[in-house]
């Protein structure tokens, strides 16, 4: 059976939210050892604009179920540094 882009698109927003719930989970497990002072951190890296991408997603789905519409662009030059996607080259409307 071959799945439409819409089912794909949700299907990849409910993996991103059982992800997401995941993290939440093990943030809580990290509050726990902190407080037991057991607790070591990890420099993990990641892009930024991908992040917001996947939350912004999210929200998106949040806002239809209200009959809204949500929308991002970034502009690709920014991708690459940190400091260029600081500087707030998307758009929100």
């Amino acid at each position: 059976m071959r799945r439409r882009p819409a089912q794909r698109e949700r299907l990849g927003v409910l993996k991103s939210s059982a992800e997401s719930l995941l993290h939440v989970l093990n943030d809580l497990l990290d509050f726990s050892k902190m407080e037991a002072g057991k607790l070591t951190l990890d420099a993990v890296p990641f892009h930024l604009a991908d992040e917001v991408g996947a939350t912004l997603k999210w929200l998106a789905l949040q806002a239809h179920t209200k009959g809204l519409h949500l929308s991002y662009a970034q502009d690709p030059a920014c991708r690459p540094s940190w400091s260029a996607t600081r500087t707030g080259c998307g758009r929100f409307w």
